[in-house]
């Protein structure tokens, strides 16, 4: 046999061989996602939202984070004239605390981009889906130079520069959803709750996603939060145990004395954002929980940067005409810890507190402006 028509015959088997994998590993895909179609974990954003929209469904799923995309088409379709913005602990922030339209577009912390990502919310919105105003939820982290996010790395910066233009973050978006992808296969595989019966009766449960199904919890039509009953975030703890948690980390609470310039650069651009667009911005720095909150004011690299946040952010809000509201403690609020869910969230309920300072603070300032228009001081 001559020695080319070996070589075909090799390569001809080893084709097949390659074909034959990938028909397999194409017909497993295949298997997980339409499992994760069924249970809703993997709907367009689009159809979730008008399902809400008719049904009131929770939207949560269980092998997916809801990245801020979702948010972003909630928003464009709501044309709130109330627009929330931040991490989750504004998440509880719903339709009854206003008169006029409202819409939550609050992430969870890993979704949100930080600042770069509240600016692509906003900048995903024209004409008359700009809002009137916005709730922003300040998070001190956000400006802590030694934040993970905020450090100087390559990986940083790459992530960074791609999310600051539309085309770079929706790839970087790709490359981040498929590893989570890949991810989610694994996970449910070990996964040990009963979704093989969603999966065949996806209607017998109301929710779309699959811990929407098992807990009744996830993203309302308002775009706020329903939390699980049975929550349960980090423990109470005493000074001493939250001291130690709080030298070790290196995420959030990494130690720091000043805020990153950089960023306040880029929270002074949303603020000129918001001004040139017309819309009115409240800030909120919100409380913390009492036990958490003392350590980070006696804790040394905390308790100054925590002081220069709380300075440095109202007063920028201020010289850019918005106001800021500092709960950051939470004697403020007369809140105690039993009206927390961890040390980050406020329980829905205790939320309330937290308007009701905003409402009756806002009113005094028009009845303020009312009285000098009466008077002819203006």
């Amino acid at each position: 046999m001559r020695r080319s028509s070996i070589l075909n015959s090799k390569t001809k088997e080893f084709l097949g061989y390659v074909a034959v994998t990938i028909v397999l590993l194409a017909m497993v895909v295949a298997a997980f996602e339409i499992i994760f179609l069924r249970l809703g974990e993997t709907w367009a954003y689009a159809k979730v939202i008008a399902r809400q929209q008719e049904t009131g469904e929770c939207f949560l799923p269980k092998f997916f984070n809801v990245p801020s995309a979702y948010k972003l088409q909630g928003a464009q379709a709501a044309h709130a004239q109330i627009l929330a913005l931040g991490t989750s602990r504004i998440m509880p922030l719903g339709q009854k605390y206003f008169q006029g339209k409202f819409y939550n577009a609050g992430v969870d912390a890993s979704s949100s981009g930080d600042l770069q990502g509240l600016r692509h919310i906003l900048d995903g919105l024209r004409g008359e889906q700009l809002p009137v105003t916005v709730v922003l939820a300040i998070d001190p982290w956000i400006f802590n130079p030694n934040y993970s996010l905020n450090r100087h790395g390559w990986r940083n910066q790459l992530f960074r520069r791609l999310d600051s233009f539309t085309l770079g973050k929706n790839v970087h978006d790709v490359y981040r959803l498929t590893g989570q992808r890949l991810k989610s296969y694994d996970l449910l595989v070990k996964e040990s709750s009963p979704w093989g019966y969603y999966f065949w009766s996806p209607e017998s449960l109301p929710g779309i996603g699959l811990n929407a199904k098992l807990f009744a919890t996830g993203f309302k039509k308002d775009g706020s939060f329903q939390y699980p009953k049975d929550y349960k975030g980090f423990a109470v703890k005493d000074l001493k145990k939250w001291q130690a948690w709080l030298n070790k980390d290196d995420y959030r609470f990494a130690a720091a004395k000043e805020l990153d310039s950089a960023v306040l650069g880029q929270f002074e651009q949303f603020l000129l954002f918001c001004r040139v667009n017309n819309i009115n911005v409240i800030g909120l720095l919100l409380p913390f929980r009492n036990d958490f909150f003392d350590a980070l004011i006696q804790t040394e690299g905390q308790k100054d940067f925590l002081t220069s946040f709380r300075q440095k952010v109202p007063l920028l809000m201020k010289q850019h005409g918005f106001t800021c509201y500092d709960f950051t403690a939470p004697e403020s609020l007369g809140l105690t810890t039993e009206d927390f869910l961890d040390m980050y969230h406020l329980k829905p309920e205790a939320f309330q507190k937290v308007m009701m300072k905003v409402t009756v603070e806002r009113q005094e300032v028009l009845d303020q402006v009312f009285a000098m228009d009466q008077s002819g001081l203006r």
